[in-house]
């Protein structure tokens, strides 16, 4: 009898213990979200993303949860840095794109990711203006990739410096997205704002 009882004694334990890290986690995930709010991040990846990582810990997946909101934490404070300088190293802006991707992944894990950096670049003293490429990425993954039915989808990047300057080529295999323009002939205003920004 005395054992059932230290049994369920122990049970009811882990189960509030539990409980109490979930709740500390959801409070982790409000003021995450209220922070990318403030670093005007775009709002329907900030929730779909913040919906994923939420998933990992409903699963009890709590590491890999924590994972990914430390990591999309640490994007959040890229971006409002980032924000007020006119340029930041390659090497820098390379990490961010890692880490846009790698929350990104979180809804689409099955896409593959392809680099190639020429010998020509060196990313510790190539310069460029911050949050250039993300508009890019973002569009791939919102269009290109927007219906989950390719077949081994996959995004590749290859940047060179040549004599023109620095060239960043980014491809997909997804539906298309030309010219910065959805299907209604809508005209991406992250697009627009990168056009205006290199002009």
């Amino acid at each position: 009898m005395g054992g059932i009882f230290l049994f369920s004694r122990n049970r009811i334990k882990r189960i509030r213990a539990e409980e109490n890290e979930k709740n500390e986690l959801q409070q982790k995930i409000l003021e995450t979200k209220m922070e990318a709010l403030r670093a005007q991040m775009n709002p329907h990846f900030t929730f779909n993303a913040l919906n994923s990582i939420q998933y990992y810990f409903l699963k009890n997946n709590v590491q890999e949860g924590l994972h990914f909101l430390t990591s999309f934490s640490k994007l959040i404070r890229q971006t409002v840095e980032n924000a007020s300088k006119e340029s930041i190293l390659l090497e820098e802006e390379l990490d961010y794109i890692r880490q846009y991707i790698a929350i990104q992944q979180l809804r689409f894990p099955e896409i593959k990711l392809l680099w190639e950096i020429r010998d020509t670049v060196d990313t510790h003293k190539t310069y460029l203006p911050p949050m250039i490429i993300q508009p890019f990425i973002e569009n791939i993954f919102e269009h290109a990739f927007g219906d989950g039915n390719e077949k081994e989808p996959a995004i590749s990047f290859c940047i060179d410096k040549t004599e023109r300057g620095l060239e960043i080529w980014i491809r997909d295999n997804g539906m298309g997205y030309k010219s910065g323009k959805k299907a209604n002939g809508h005209v991406s205003r992250g697009i627009q704002l990168i056009k205006e920004r290199i002009a």
